[in-house]
């Protein structure tokens, strides 16, 4: 598995978002999730960047997820046979960052992820 890689979304020939995040063997599970978030559930950037995330477990089975997690997912997690690692609201290994293009206007917006220090500038 390779750590290093970031993502482009494009919507039909346009360019949609582009991000990505450090975090070792967690990045592909968060890109994934920031994706999801705004593909599927129509959040922008900075919604899908503070949304709950969860990771596959380093210390053991299961999944180690933030306590944000709906608890109606956490069961359903459960009945499935998941063994969750219930961690704090903002503990996810992730830092990710997420450059969207207004598909109206073609404005830049930019969305930083709060479990770091970082800002989302423009000029």
């Amino acid at each position: 598995m390779s750590t290093l890689n970031t993502y482009i979304v494009f919507r039909g020939d346009d360019l949609w978002a582009i991000g990505g995040t450090p975090g070792g063997d967690t990045q592909i599970e968060t890109n994934l999730q920031v994706i999801t978030q705004m593909i599927d559930h129509g959040r922008n950037a900075q919604q899908a960047i503070e949304s709950p995330k969860w990771h596959v477990a380093e210390d053991g089975p299961g999944l180690t997820i933030e306590e944000r997690l709906p608890l109606d997912t956490c069961y359903e997690l459960r009945t499935l046979g998941h063994q969750l690692n219930i961690e704090g609201a903002w503990s996810a290994p992730c830092a990710s960052q997420c450059i969207m293009v207004d598909e109206e206007t073609g404005s830049l917006f930019g969305a930083t992820d709060p479990r770091i220090d970082g800002l989302a500038l423009g000029y």
